[in-house]
């Protein structure tokens, strides 16, 4: 399970892993804003996949999804007068899906980014539009090293490690610890 995993310090830093995919859910319908909380947020992230984004009569879907925050609404028009570029950007990805039709986008997860840890879709249309996502926890990323304990009658040994190692800390930053005071103090 941790083939590939390394070690820094006293934690072990390994490859992701991912808990099993919770059912796909479907929201949209008429055109709005919609949000999709996570079904874990205690997990450290979640990501998400969208399945499907089918599209009723009328008129082309537009759909935008993001996994950071409330999407922009695209001009779609000719005649876009404000531009995505560097200085006005979304985050997610936008869909165009045509009259009575489904797309079904890359086999990909995303992160959810957003810290309440919900999905934003933008579903602009002249009729009906549904969205079918599935979410999945990351279940652990770091393996902490072994917890130094100490029997509760040698705690004053833990005490000294703890200054020596604050003592070693202040020395290093240029800052005299307090042995060296205790030290300087006894020499004036």
């Amino acid at each position: 399970m941790y083939e590939n995993a390394h070690k820094t310090g006293a934690e072990t830093f390994t490859t992701p892993v991912y808990g099993a995919p919770f059912p796909p859910i479907i929201v949209g319908g008429v055109p709005g804003d919609y949000k999709v909380l996570a079904d874990v947020t205690s997990a450290r992230w979640v990501e998400y996949q969208i399945l499907a984004i089918a599209n009723g009569a009328g008129t082309t879907a537009h759909v935008v999804i993001s996994g950071q925050g409330k999407p922009l609404q695209p001009d779609y028009t000719a005649g876009a007068t404000t531009p995505l570029n560097d200085d006005a950007h979304g985050y997610g990805e936008a869909y165009a899906v045509g009259i009575n039709s489904t797309v079904t986008p890359a086999d990909e997860w995303r992160r959810v980014t957003s810290s309440e840890k919900r999905v934003y879709i933008r579903i602009d249309a002249s009729v009906a539009t549904y969205v079918t996502l599935r979410f999945r926890p990351c279940l652990l990323e770091i393996i902490p090293g072994p917890a130094l304990t100490v029997h509760p009658d040698h705690a004053h040994q833990m005490n000294i490690a703890r200054a020596g190692k604050i003592n070693a800390s202040l020395q290093e930053m240029g800052v005299p610890g307090y042995a060296e005071e205790q030290n300087r103090g006894a020499t004036d």
